[in-house]
């Protein structure tokens, strides 16, 4: 007798599904791995241009002060970033004050009339892992500023590349969940920001 099949077996298409779930799965975690690789990468984007905008912000003026009339922050602009945080704070330094008694400290102080700009989320999978004055790592809070009288940044109220200062600055994310890490990199002398 003629057998006339027309379709496929039980273990045909057990076979052909389980073959699909393979490939899927492997989709998926190439998937995740790509969006964790993107967090990273938009957390360091966003330190980046929070600098170069505090760069701006200092070279044009811009009036955030509470005085009336508004006025630019007298110390500049600058970067406030802690480690193992989420979020760094971009600030005016309204609290500057070259009088005697000088407080002309280049520093973000909260208990003063200085302003938050802008809090800069890095999302909520990448921490600020490391910071770094030339090669050596900054412990507690790192202050950086840019003030229109100066080319030359100041890194916790001091010149960049003075005895005190330091030629560059180095923030390092880091990824909670694949630890990796991206370098964001400030020369102070020069002003350049790129991302490593």
């Amino acid at each position: 007798m003629y057998k006339n099949s027309h379709g496929f077996t039980l273990l045909e298409l057990t076979i052909s599904i389980g073959i699909f779930m393979m490939i899927g799965g492997m989709v998926m975690v190439n998937f995740r791995a790509g969006q964790y690789s993107d967090e990273l990468q938009a957390g360091a984007k966003a330190v980046e241009n929070a600098v170069r905008e505090a760069q701006a912000a200092a070279i044009g003026g811009q009036e955030v002060c509470n005085t009336v009339p508004k006025s630019a922050p007298l110390g500049g602009f600058g970067l406030n970033i802690s480690a193992d945080n989420s979020i760094a704070l971009w600030f005016g330094d309204c609290n500057y004050n070259d009088a005697p008694p000088a407080d002309n400290n280049y520093k973000y102080n909260l208990s003063t009339t200085d302003v938050v700009v802008q809090n800069i989320d890095l999302g909520s999978n990448v921490i600020i892992f490391e910071k770094k004055k030339d090669n050596n790592v900054s412990a507690g809070i790192l202050d950086l500023i840019f003030t229109s009288g100066s080319e030359v940044s100041k890194i916790d109220g001091f010149d960049g590349g003075t005895v005190n200062g330091a030629n560059s600055v180095t923030v390092t994310l880091k990824h909670r969940k694949t630890l990796k890490t991206k370098t964001v990199k400030i020369n102070l002398l020069s002003g350049q920001v790129f991302i490593e």
